[in-house]
């Protein structure tokens, strides 16, 4: 007698759709909703005679997504939710395929198998940082004509730090109520926006003539 499980005409394994993943790099640990079910279906008739399914869970085709520590993906097979986290910035916007492997616990080898596969994308953190606010930057001392004065900028605290931030001097206004334009010109003020390490990050200098 023939054994129906070994034979996907009457034994086949159904697979749910993965769903398309995002993660930001840098992020906390985050998990997903759980995937659907996979199912046993027979023909022409209804029976449980083949036993279990057994899933294994892949990242990138030939990497097995462990149950901890792993990186970027792991898998809980009690629940079917895979959670990502990592700092790898050679993921930053790349995407990976992950999948599940289905086949019969009794008949691993010559029994019926499937594939679910799924997309997870890794976003870069510096394009919607986790924290982003500004510093408040001390007012210049006061100067005479043909005099200079000067203040430094402080850096904004971003998360995460490796972010690079670009400054510059977006306008000028009065601080004493006066609506008008402002005779000085955002040329007349000589800024280093840029955090490179130089003697002269932040520093905005101004030197009055008229």
């Amino acid at each position: 007698m023939l054994n129906p499980c070994i034979d996907t005409n009457f034994v086949t394994i159904g697979k749910p759709n993965l769903a398309t993943l995002t993660y930001i790099i840098d992020d906390d640990a985050t998990p997903y909703a759980a995937h659907g079910a996979f199912t046993v279906n027979t023909v022409p008739y209804d029976h449980a005679l083949c036993g279990e399914i057994e899933l294994t869970p892949y990242y990138n085709v030939i990497t097995e997504i462990p149950t901890t520590g792993g990186d970027p993906l792991i898998y809980d097979p009690d629940t079917g939710i895979f959670t990502a986290e990592s700092s790898n910035q050679a993921l930053i916007n790349t995407a990976e395929e992950y999948d599940i492997v289905a086949k019969l616990v009794n008949y691993p080898d010559d029994g019926p198998e499937v594939k679910a596969e799924g997309t997870i994308m890794f976003n870069n953190p510096c394009d919607d940082p986790f924290t982003f606010t500004a510093v408040s930057t001390p007012n210049p001392a006061s100067v005479a004509y043909g005099g200079t004065t000067s203040t430094t900028v402080n850096k904004f605290t971003i998360d995460p730090t490796r972010c690079i931030v670009e400054y510059s001097v977006k306008s000028i206004q009065y601080e004493d109520g006066n609506s008008g334009p402002s005779d000085i010109g955002i040329a007349d003020l000589p800024f280093d926006g840029s955090f490179d390490g130089d003697a002269n990050d932040g520093l905005i200098t101004f030197t009055p003539t008229a």
